[in-house]
């Protein structure tokens, strides 16, 4: 695994009462589940204000939201699944808001919202770490200056990422998009060696 991205744990989730005092606690949880990791600040602000919408803008407000925080190598995956209800991801009144710092942070293709199949919005982020981006949905990622050790750790952990994943999740394709570069990347090894002398 890249040293970009925390050694482990790879994966966070945890759900939260839906009231505001619980966005603080967020925060913590995210900065030390990326301890060490070189966009852990972004990460904290984004999932902060993904947090504080569904608190304050969704039927969560009074229940409870979902965080899930995902570190791989070249990006970071982070979730909020709320209640739901009435949403704009752009305000009226021409000021800058949460959704603002995401795009700011994130990038405009890279957030978004979903809606499942029972009604729960799921606000996603990809932030893509700094000299390591991984490559999108159309572009093979590059594995080739990973040790096979390493490359068998991260094979490990996104195939576990992938079974947590919902089935309409938009994680599923850069997770996919990786494992099948791990998987050509290995084989082409295991094919060198067998031609060796």
């Amino acid at each position: 695994m890249s040293s970009a991205a925390p050694e482990a744990p790879t994966r966070y989730q945890h759900t939260f009462h839906g009231r505001a005092d619980q966005v603080g606690r967020v925060r913590r949880d995210i900065a030390r589940h990326l301890a060490g990791c070189p966009a852990a600040d972004d990460a904290v602000l984004i999932t902060s204000e993904l947090a504080a919408n569904s608190v304050m803008h969704s039927a969560s407000a009074g229940e409870f939201f979902t965080v899930r925080c995902e570190a791989h190598p070249g990006y970071i995956w982070i979730e909020v699944e709320d209640l739901g209800g009435p949403w704009q991801p752009t305000q009226p009144d021409g000021r800058p808001h949460g959704l603002d710092i995401i795009t700011a942070l994130a990038g405009p293709d890279n957030w978004g919202a979903d809606t499942t199949s029972d009604g729960d919005r799921i606000v996603w982020a990809r932030l893509d770490l700094p000299g390591e981006c991984m490559p999108g949905p159309g572009r093979v990622p590059d594995v080739s200056d990973l040790t096979s050790g390493q490359l068998e750790r991260t094979k490990r952990e996104l195939a576990a990422s992938l079974a947590l994943a919902r089935p309409d999740s938009p994680a599923r394709v850069p997770i996919q998009a990786h494992l099948t570069a791990i998987d050509t990347e290995l084989a082409g090894r295991a094919g060198r060696d067998a031609r060796q002398p």
